[in-house]
């Protein structure tokens, strides 16, 4: 029998509809499509961008449902930027990854995308791989939950803060990341490059960003406003609050150490790599990593290449 809620009841749970994409029975979606690659493969990257944009509030291109979005807070608080100014973001990323690596088609390649968040990053690779071959891993069990409500079309996968041996040896040919090793301590960084490394096939790559030091000269820009009393980005402010003494930091990035400082977190808070500390930790490490490239300009934080040297 119905009964009309009473004020003291919980209020009544979101309809699942509102939370993550809902998929009727598709014969060729069943058959292993990907209707992603067949429907929007041909385009540029720029109108690739555009319809990614469109499915924001329109989830049904084409024929073809898109992943959804997360909350504009939580996209926020994650990677600052929401909604088309944060795929304005992921879309460099994007761009310069796919001509660093495989070029227009990622077909017969498995992917990787490290440290995944909700998924911002993995969607625009949807269309450039078969989807028996996209991954992403992201070790915030919130996040991850998020991503797999809203994009039922990745294995999102998840695990804790330090490896595990979760990804599967000899595994991935491409893997991702965005603004991750722009936050791992040293000890962090080494042991996920060298999971990394053991998780990819040879003749593999990687790409993944890191602070420079184009950020270390903008903190200490911000120092001098925050010292004149104008007000900076909050995320800027907790930046400059702990870093201590920047000249002190520019020096040793200069001098090819690796700088990493935090709020008393040993795995997490804010790294900066310059190609000297970068290859330093290669060597140390043991990995048999080959540094392709590392740029300082192309992209909002320097990011670098990597390579797995073939099987002989």
């Amino acid at each position: 029998m119905l009964r009309k809620r009473r004020e003291k009841d919980p209020p009544e749970p979101k309809p699942l509809t509102e939370l993550a994409p809902r998929h009727s029975y598709n014969q060729v979606l069943s058959q292993g499509e990907n209707l992603f690659m067949s429907h929007f493969g041909e385009l540029s990257e720029e109108e690739w961008l555009e319809v990614l944009k469109r499915s924001i509030s329109e989830p049904v291109i084409d024929g073809v449902l898109f992943p959804g979005f997360p909350e504009d807070e939580l996209q926020s608080g994650i990677h600052g930027s929401s909604g088309a100014d944060g795929l304005h973001g992921a879309f460099e990323f994007y761009s310069y990854a796919r001509e660093q690596t495989y070029g227009e088609s990622g077909k017969g390649l498995r992917f990787l995308d490290f440290a995944a968040g909700w998924g911002r990053i993995s969607r625009f690779f949807m269309r450039d791989f078969q989807l028996e071959d996209l991954w992403a891993y992201e070790p915030d069990r919130l996040f991850c939950t998020v991503a797999r409500s809203i994009n039922p079309y990745v294995c999102f996968m998840t695990g804790p803060r330090t490896p595990d041996n979760t990804l599967p040896p000899g595994f991935f040919d491409i893997v991702v990341g965005y603004s991750i090793f722009s936050h791992l301590s040293r000890v962090s960084a080494g042991a996920w490059l060298t999971e990394i490394n053991r998780a990819m096939k040879p003749g593999g790559q990687c790409v993944m960003t890191t602070w420079g030091r184009r950020f270390l000269d903008d903190l200490r820009e911000a120092e001098v406003q925050l010292q004149q009393g104008e007000d900076v980005h909050w995320y800027t402010e907790l930046c400059v609050r702990t870093a201590g003494s920047l000249e002190e930091r520019i020096a040793e990035y200069e001098a090819g150490q690796f700088v990493y400082f935090s709020q008393g977190d040993a795995l997490y808070g804010e790294a900066f790599v310059s190609p000297d500390a970068l290859t330093r930790m290669i060597d140390e490490e043991g990995l048999d990593f080959e540094l392709v490239e590392f740029d300082r300009t192309s992209i909002a934080q320097d990011v670098f290449v990597l390579r797995r040297p073939a099987a002989t």
